[in-house]
């Protein structure tokens, strides 16, 4: 019985330590809840000061933070690093939501069910989706600040479907809470955690 019950421990404890190595990843990449926050206050900000702008504002900053994601993302497989479940499941998860919103926004164009003289119907799927990738990166992780965030984008995405006229208001009230200060709380974790540990 006490073989048992410590082979039992033994896999509880792997499971956490997997749940506490995702987590650290997570925390890694609070800086590109940054990037992308700023992008979109940035876009938005410039495209109400500068009206005669058309989408250059988006065109230009969305580019940027794509291309930024792309050559960390790129440089973070270079250098390799030991996979864990945990892991795999949380970048599936984000993978999940580029590959859909890009399926839904391209066939969204291609068909004309995407106005653009209408925001809402731009980003209503883009909080949607996000909104269930943070929820299931948090609860993957056990993160719950990350689930909270996943449920605000929901609400707002509910908010914008009723209310198409607050959508860049919505937009930017999560940039600042759902993307830039939840990035900055992930970095806080991360150095947190690296002030934490002692010098070997």
């Amino acid at each position: 019985m006490d073989q048992v019950g410590r082979h039992l421990t033994d896999q509880l404890n792997l499971i956490e330590g997997l749940i506490m190595e995702g987590r650290r990843s997570m925390e890694t990449w609070g800086w590109m809840f940054v990037l992308w926050g700023i992008g979109h206050v940035g876009a938005i900000l410039w495209s109400y000061l500068s009206p005669e702008s058309q989408g250059l504002p988006w065109l230009v900053l969305m580019s940027a933070c794509g291309i930024v994601t792309a050559v960390a993302c790129t440089r973070a497989g270079m250098r390799g690093g030991k996979s864990t479940v945990m892991g795999r499941a949380r970048g599936a998860a984000w993978a999940a939501f580029c590959i859909s919103l890009a399926l839904l926004w391209t066939t969204g164009i291609a068909t004309r069910q995407i106005d653009f003289q209408n925001p809402s119907t731009l980003y209503q799927p883009f909080f949607a989706l996000i909104g269930g990738a943070n929820f299931t990166s948090g609860i993957t992780v056990k993160l719950p600040t990350q689930t909270a965030v996943g449920v605000l984008w929901w609400v707002s995405s509910f908010v914008i479907m009723f209310m198409p006229e607050v959508t860049l208001w919505a937009l930017m009230a999560m940039a600042l809470v759902g993307e830039i200060a939840f990035g900055l709380y992930l970095m806080s974790l991360e150095r947190r955690r690296e002030t934490s540990v002692p010098p070997a």
